[in-house]
């Protein structure tokens, strides 16, 4: 095969890998049957593509309500998120409120896992936890809950998520 030739079949295999979406590759593989590019059990979408790929990076500095929630002090390991929801309370899901945790801090305005790296970075810690009266932990039915922590001085609270009776 000369070379010109390689390079007319390589180009002609790129084109059609190019033509190719995830979603028609998702779509061609699924074992089940799914309309509306819903999927049948949750809200989700099915075309990753349009959802994730593509997509970039969002700047924290829109969004300094996000929490860390992390356990064995203030540097600790990360285990769960959550959203300042008022300057002294972080919805997070009631899972992450294992009563078996100690030593947990919320971090606030960083933009690193760690919670390290910004100079402005909070880490408050938890003084309370709150789980819904209604939380099954066996099943996990609902999955709400609350954690108190010191006054956020820097960080505003969400204005999406906002404070109430949960």
């Amino acid at each position: 095969m000369t070379i010109v030739n390689f390079v007319a079949l390589a180009a002609i295999i790129g084109v059609v890998v190019n033509r190719l979406s995830l979603s028609d590759v998702a779509s061609e593989h699924t074992p089940f049957s799914l309309s509306d590019n819903q999927s049948t059990n949750t809200d989700l979408v099915t075309d990753s593509e349009e959802r994730i790929y593509g997509g970039s990076n969002a700047n924290f500095m829109k969004f300094p309500y996000m929490a860390g929630l992390r356990t064995g002090g203030p540097y600790g390991e990360g285990f769960c998120g959550g959203v300042l929801v008022a300057p002294q309370y972080v919805l997070t899901a009631a899972h992450c409120l294992n009563a078996n945790l100690t030593d947990v801090y919320v971090s606030l305005g960083s933009r690193h896992r760690t919670g390290r790296g910004i100079k402005t970075s909070e880490q408050i810690r938890v003084v309370e936890r709150f789980n819904h009266p209604l939380y099954n932990q066996t099943f996990g039915d609902l999955r709400r809950g609350t954690s108190q922590a010191g006054n956020a001085g820097n960080s505003p609270p969400s204005e999406v998520v906002r404070s109430g009776r949960v």
